[in-house]
């Protein structure tokens, strides 16, 4: 079991929690007195099997939640699904790096790979592709296919990928010969197809660097390169062309005639280069992650909702300059939830909020647990003498102690200082099981 979890188990403020996640109430849970890092050590126990989104009150917080829940872990648990940036406005290009992100963690949600994803509120309030589009569009090969090179692209094409002379990022593929190479979002390195005549003869990873092989591999699943997806250009054309016959109003002429500027350049082979404006074209039903897990936990719910209002905000002050601009009409304005919509769908399903302090919200509860036993200490500068201060004060308290030096050298030095000054300290390595005698310092390294 998980040394961190293991220790968790020994509060029993964490074990009625977890009893009363794990059981079939209906109503959340709120537990109070816990700052950020003992947020990240309940919700890094509370991880299992069941897909799970936490929700932070920023995205800078949420960062800090994803690498902390995966160091008290030990492995890659949790995932960031940062904000996207919609690119609305006329742009030749544009950064993908946090759409590939965000397509990186619902491929690992939907394939059951992580166990949580940590985001904002404006992230989870953003419009996203529909997870049954995602299978959808999901390719799997394996050695020994029977592959057409000419449908394969076709599918790349389709799925978002942009063709390239040679891999150079996320999101690109290439064709030279028999040699396919693709990059998916989804995966920490690009994959190398190689046939012989129609038949996959290999398949492996490669670098990015050198495009040399690295490992070989038995099958390979390709993800989606964009959220922003219409299956072909002339199905984009197609549904700009009906929306524009169905405008109305003293603008309807100007958007008309900027909207049949992009089907020009899709017809012309240029491509579209504001795809994500004609993202509300894209599917038949809308999806966010919450499509995607099936518990929700909220932290610091009044903040959370603070920073929506404020990214609403500035949201609708950049469609109503898009819309004056008339670049953006009727049936172009859907991107995100709007806030009932996510407030709704907040407290709908959510399992547990962690809050710092008490606050009154509203929110009908199903328990309240509040952890009195709950310390965070400032950062240790590496002074010996105010670590000692600290141990001491600590262990008055009947407290057992836990110290992680940044290296194994320094643990074992520390360990030693700390016992020469009658401290009972001890270094271990790698410790599976916390030890519950007020008293010891154990001490490791992560």
């Amino acid at each position: 079991m998980n040394f961190f979890k293991n220790a968790a188990l020994h509060n029993p403020d964490f074990v009625k929690l977890e009893k009363y996640v794990n059981g079939k109430n209906k109503l959340p849970a709120l537990v109070t007195g816990v700052s950020h890092i003992h947020k990240a050590h309940f919700i890094a126990g509370l991880l299992s099997d069941v897909p799970t989104l936490v929700i932070a009150e920023s995205e800078g917080e949420a960062q800090k939640l994803c690498l902390d829940i995966n160091m008290l872990l030990g492995e890659q648990a949790a995932l960031l699904y940062p904000e996207k940036e919609f690119i609305l406005a006329d742009a030749e290009a544009a950064s993908r790096e946090y759409e590939h992100k965000r397509i990186f963690a619902l491929n690992a949600l939907f394939n059951n790979s992580c166990k949580a994803v940590i985001c904002s509120a404006g992230a989870a309030a953003q419009l996203t592709i529909p997870p049954e589009e995602l299978k959808k569009r999901l390719i799997t090969i394996t050695s020994e296919d029977e592959l057409s090179l000419e449908e394969l692209t076709a599918q790349f094409i389709a799925a978002g990928y942009s063709r390239a002379d040679m891999i150079e990022g996320a999101g690109q593929f290439s064709v030279r010969g028999g040699i396919i190479d693709v990059f998916p979002p989804s995966a920490a390195n690009p994959f190398r197809i190689e046939l012989w005549g129609d038949t996959v003869d290999s398949l492996s990873e490669f670098d990015v660097e050198s495009q040399r092989r690295t490992s070989s591999l038995e099958n390979i699943s390709i993800s989606p390169a964009r959220e922003t997806l219409f299956g072909s250009g002339e199905a984009l054309c197609g549904k700009i062309e009906a929306l524009a016959k169905k405008l109305r109003g003293k603008k309807a002429d100007a958007v008309r005639a900027n909207l049949q500027n992009d089907v020009n350049r899709v017809r012309g082979g240029a491509g579209v280069r504001n795809a994500d404006r004609y993202f509300p074209l894209c599917y038949e039903s809308e999806a966010t992650v919450f499509d995607y897990v099936d518990r929700v936990f909220v932290c610091e719910n009044a903040s959370v909702r603070e920073s929506f209002r404020a990214a609403t905000l500035q949201h609708s002050e950049d469609l109503n300059i898009l819309v004056d601009e008339a670049k953006l009409c009727k049936g172009l304005e859907r991107f995100m939830l709007t806030k009932n919509e996510l407030y709704s769908v907040i407290e709908n399903r959510t399992r547990v909020y962690f809050d710092s302090f008490l606050r009154g919200g509203g929110v009908e509860l199903g328990a309240m647990i509040a952890v009195k036993s709950a310390i965070q200490n400032s950062p240790w500068g590496g002074e010996y003498k105010i670590l000692e201060d600290e141990m001491r004060g600590l262990l008055e308290k009947k407290m057992c102690c836990f110290i992680f030096a940044g290296t194994e050298k320094g643990a074992v030095n520390l360990a030693r200082d700390l016992a020469d000054d009658g401290f009972n300290a001890e270094f271990y390595a790698n410790p599976s099981e916390p030890i519950p005698v007020p008293g010891i310092g154990s001490l490791g390294f992560a």
